[in-house]
């Protein structure tokens, strides 16, 4: 169960109803509600975006099968309510579009509407990664969902720009996974 996009922020009850379409007729049908003691907050959403994706090293990397990549990633909430806690995901981009997922999820903390966090971190390439040349590094905020936003499609940033507009101050440079690594 949640709350839909378009109520306003406000403090509401819960109310529960059986039959509430009145479809079986009753002796009483007025004690098929029961409503909630306490009131629940609803709040404004927040909406987290990344706005730039960076590997640390200045250089094109090249990094071996279960290689560590220092990773530098800014996650902004555009939204106007607050956003808790959530896990970024990487992923290797290779020329041809495929993604490949790197281990570890670094944690990004709450954002207050506006603000931007830079999340500095490592992950790992698996070792059933495609060797190659060229992988761009795609980050994705709150990849799990459990912040509700306003927009879950714009979540994610590549470290060349190409994933969508949002992605600025990257450093474009490739990661290699070499044989033998």
């Amino acid at each position: 169960m949640g709350v839909r996009l378009v109520t306003v922020p406000g403090s509401y009850y819960l109310q529960a109803c059986a039959d509430s379409g009145k479809v079986l007729a009753e002796k009483n049908e007025n004690n098929n509600c029961i409503t909630s003691v306490k009131s629940i907050l609803v709040t404004e959403r927040p909406d987290l975006v990344v706005t730039s994706v960076a590997l640390k090293d200045l250089q094109p990397i090249s990094v071996g099968l279960s290689g560590v990549i220092s990773v530098e990633v800014v996650v902004q909430n555009l939204g106007p309510g607050p956003a808790g806690e959530s896990a970024l995901r990487l992923f290797l981009i290779d020329p041809a579009g495929v993604s490949k997922d790197l281990k570890g999820h670094p944690s990004v903390s709450d954002l207050a509407t506006t603000k931007s966090k830079t999340v500095k971190g490592t992950v790992k390439v698996f070792r059933d990664t495609k060797l190659g040349k060229g992988y761009t590094l795609r980050a994705c905020a709150d990849y799990a969902e459990v912040v509700a936003e306003i927009d879950e499609t714009n979540n994610c940033a590549r470290g060349d720009g190409n994933d969508r507009g949002h992605a600025r101050g990257h450093r474009p440079r490739s990661v290699t996974v070499p044989l033998g690594g």
